[in-house]
């Protein structure tokens, strides 16, 4: 369970992740502040169908997609994804390390365990190149917590039946250990 003040650091990269607000209370919103190293943080394009994200630079440059066109975000810069809007998450484009704020309203059950589990490989060194959840582990997160995110390029009914159960499988073999409340 995700707290406020939970801090996680990949001790290979140095890359951090810090819950700033959580769900609870009647509150259903998580903020996170992450720093990203350079050349990290991209994630394959999806859509989320049961939550906006909201990134906020605090230093650094960032490259984002939004519905097929690249946004660059420096210092004071925002980005909204609304329901279903095709998107890759603002990740570092620059030399130096990203400070992003980065957002989920309301949060979903997929959203809290992606983070979670986010946090715990970064701990144990185990997140992806891109300092991210492998993806394999991203479908078995979709399936545990029947996720309406999904992977842009591949028709959503596929994803449910085929590609979550599969990676579900995989995640198992590979060993991932997945956070999942």
């Amino acid at each position: 369970m995700l707290s406020v003040g939970d801090r996680f650091e990949n001790p290979k990269t140095g890359a951090v992740l810090e819950i700033v607000r959580a769900p609870g209370d009647g509150d259903t919103a998580l903020e996170l502040r992450r720093t990203i190293k350079r050349g990290n943080g991209k994630t394959l394009a999806h859509v989320h169908r049961d939550y906006t994200e909201r990134f906020v630079v605090e230093s650094g440059e960032a490259l984002a997609k939004l519905d097929g066109r690249e946004h660059r975000l420096g210092p004071g810069d925002e980005l909204e994804v609304a329901l279903g809007q095709r998107h890759v998450n603002a990740y570092n484009a620059g030399v130096e390390d990203l400070v992003l704020g980065h957002a989920f309203t309301p949060a979903s059950e997929f959203a809290l365990a992606y983070v979670e589990t986010l946090g715990h490989m970064m701990r144990a060194g185990a997140a992806d190149k891109q300092g991210e959840v492998p993806v394999l582990a991203a479908f078995a997160i979709g399936r545990a917590t029947r996720s309406r995110t999904y992977a842009a390029a591949v028709p959503e009914a596929l994803q449910r039946g085929l590609v979550f159960p599969l990676g579900a499988a995989l995640t198992r073999i590979r060993g991932y250990q997945l956070q999942l409340g």
